[in-house]
Order: structure tokens, then sequence, then C-alpha cells
């Protein structure tokens, strides 16, 4: 078969056995490397993001044919870019055919293979949208594998966090894990309610609720060496897991006669010795407090504006905090909530 037969049975599809030219070997071999992938399930959000790349990437080489370029960071930090020429490099063998072979023929080769993997990833996003049998999502199989596979996320985000623990990484560190063990988390129980089958969904469920029962015993450890700002981002994740902690639904705060700001955080799950918090800092006197319902107040002396940011933190070193809002001022007559 010669060279362009074997081409037209590349782009139609056909499988090539027996060939031993060496022009066309390294497009054979990708050709092969990608049959596989005719049989994955991608979601649609995955095909997306992927087709955006490749047409990006083919829009690249189109305007900078010959050209390869590189994002660096300069001493400064300042991004820069460069692109210089790519030279080919290949072994001996090779080298010499592919120097030798008309020009007309190495361009072939390489749309052909440019070809394949546009085609490859176009195919799987028309089956991913159009419900073709590339977007299986649905099936048991794919959605308990996905389910797997963000579960396994998770654990690794956990055991990241406690590093980031461990060896005090900083916030940036944790926060990261953190992001992540909750999504992957909140992923997979997404795929495990959709999926039909009841005996597959108690199966992966057990799994989901062992992981959040390490998560929740993580987590609660590592609260006493946080920050409170860290703190409440901790007890975000932890509400999403399965724990019970403070919530807040609204944050206001009112001036109080000439000397105090009043604050009234409402909720859910308030403890009895709950202490205020104002922009990330214990501060103020607690008035009054009930399961719902916390009445606060700080000196003016030491905020001329009003607390913007307000919360609650707890004995057992959970914390929620929110957005304060400005309400008109009461007078020394108001009476807080009752509370213990």
């Amino acid at each position: 078969m010669n060279p362009s037969d074997e081409l037209d049975s590349i782009l139609s599809g056909r499988r090539v056995t027996g060939s031993t030219d060496e022009l066309l070997a390294p497009l054979l071999e990708t050709n092969a490397r990608l049959a596989p992938f005719a049989e994955a399930s991608p979601s649609p959000s995955f095909t997306d993001a992927l087709e955006a790349r490749v047409l990006a990437h083919a829009t690249h080489l189109t305007n900078e044919t010959g050209f390869r370029s590189e994002l660096s960071f300069d001493d400064t930090g300042i991004e820069t870019r460069q692109d210089y020429a790519v030279a080919y490099s290949a072994p001996e063998t090779r080298h010499d055919s592919w120097r030798d072979t008309p020009s007309r023929w190495r361009a072939a080769a390489i749309t052909v293979a440019f070809v394949v993997v546009c085609l490859s990833v176009f195919t799987l996003v028309a089956n991913a949208r159009m419900g073709g049998p590339f977007s299986q999502s649905s099936s048991n199989a794919s959605a308990a594998s996905r389910a797997r596979l963000q579960m396994q996320s998770a654990s690794q985000a956990l055991t990241m966090l406690d590093q980031a623990v461990t060896r005090q990484s900083g916030n940036i560190a944790y926060l990261s894990a953190l992001t992540t063990l909750r999504t992957d988390v909140q992923a997979a129980m997404t795929l495990i309610d959709a999926m039909p089958s009841a005996a597959d969904r108690a199966g992966l469920l057990t799994q989901l609720r062992d992981l959040e029962a390490q998560a929740r015993g993580d987590l609660r450890g590592a609260l006493p060496r946080l920050s409170w700002s860290l703190r409440a981002a901790t007890t975000l994740t932890l509400g999403t897991i399965g724990d019970t902690v403070p919530l807040i639904s609204r944050a206001q705060v009112a001036q109080w006669e000439d000397h105090f700001w009043q604050i009234t955080l409402t909720g859910a799950n308030f403890a009895s010795g709950g202490v205020l918090l104002v922009n990330d800092q214990p501060g103020g006197t607690v008035i009054a407090l009930n399961p719902m319902q916390m009445v606060a107040r700080i000196s003016a002396q030491g905020f001329q504006a009003p607390p913007n940011y307000v919360g609650i933190g707890e004995p057992d070193d959970t914390a929620a905090e929110a957005d304060a809002t400005l309400v008109p001022a009461i007078g020394a007559t108001s009476t807080p909530v009752s509370g213990n």
C-alpha cells in the first residue's frame, strides 16, 4: 500500500495493519494510541473545555507556524513571553527518512495527525451533547466510576489538608485543600443521588459516609490550631459533610446611644458560651444569647464606623461569620432577646 492509500485509509477510519513504511510509522502509532479513546465517556463540561483548548491551540498554530510560545516569570514575578523556532530532533534512524521526505508529505502527515486528534475530540463533544454512545454518563457504571474518582480526589485533598496543618504551610495551602475536599464530596453526592440503582447507591453512599466521618474528625482536630477566619471556613465545610455547626442567616449592626454598636446575629445552632467576632477577632460583650440569636455590644471608641464583618465563635472552636447590615439606631431602652 503506497503512502497516499495509507493516508486515505486512516482518514476513512479503516484499520491499517502490516505496514512497515517508515515514513508513516509515527502517524500510524499515534492513530493506534488514540483508538482506545473511542470508548471514553466524558462529561459535557470536560468535552466543552477540551474542545475550547484544541480550537485555541489550532488558532495559535495557524497564526504562528513554526514557533513555540512559552510563558515564564522573571525575578520580579512579572509574566514574560518568549517565541522561538522549534528545531526538529529525533533518533538518527528516523531523522534521515523524515528529512528526505518530500515537503508535501511532511505537511500531509502533520495535518492528518492533527485531524485525527480533532476528529476524536469533536466526536466526543458531539456525542456528549447529543446523547450518543460515548455520553452514557447517566449509566450506573459511568456514574459509579465518576463518583469513586470524586471520592478519591476528596481523600487526597484531606491528606493535603492534614499536611498543611501539620507543616503549618499557610492559609493558601489549607484553603485550597479545604475547598477541593468540600466540592469533591458534594460532587460525589450529586452523582450518587442520580444513580437509578438503589443497590449501587447504597454501596457508594457507605463509602462516602465513611469518608465524611474521617473528614469530620480531621477537621475538628484542626480547628484549635487555626485562626478564626479559617475556623469559619472549616465550619462551613463541616456543615456540608453532615456535622451540626452554627449558621448565620442575618447579621445586623445598629448604633446604640452614642457610645456602642449593637450587633444582632440570627441563625441556628448557637451554643452557650459563644463569643462575638468582629473582623475575625473576639470582642465586645454578649448581652443575650439563645440557640437562634445573639445580641452583643461593642464600644464605638474602637470602631468609629460600624463593623462590617461579624460572627460568633463557639466553645468547640467552630465559628460562623457574615457581612453585617447597618440598620437604624436604637435607644437605651431597647430590650434584647431573652437567652441563656
